[in-house]
């Protein structure tokens, strides 16, 4: 995951929170390249096709990022996040 351009919610939003505690559970740490405390300009950056982010699906269906646009995604069905779905996700991301 470390080239991965990484951008996420700043550490005091509450979804952060959450993704920093499943990362933890799954023994990886990130350095996101970008933080901000807004959805929109992390989606904005996604949107470049040079940014990856984690987020709610919900958030990213309703930015238009579905299967049908090109852009890749993995949903995460349980609650934890495994370091082989990382590895994977980080994969996908960089094609």
């Amino acid at each position: 995951m470390a080239d991965l351009r990484l951008c996420l919610l700043t550490p005091d939003m509450q979804n952060r929170r959450i993704i920093n505690q499943h990362l933890a559970e799954a023994g990886v740490t990130v350095k996101p390249m970008l933080e901000s405390n807004s959805m929109v300009v992390l989606l904005s950056h996604v949107g470049t096709g040079r940014w990856a982010s984690i987020m709610p699906r919900n958030v990213a269906r309703s930015f238009g990022f579905a299967k049908k646009s090109g852009r890749s995604r993995s949903s995460i069905r349980k609650p934890r996040i495994s370091s082989d779905w990382l590895r994977h996700t980080a994969s996908r991301l960089r094609r």
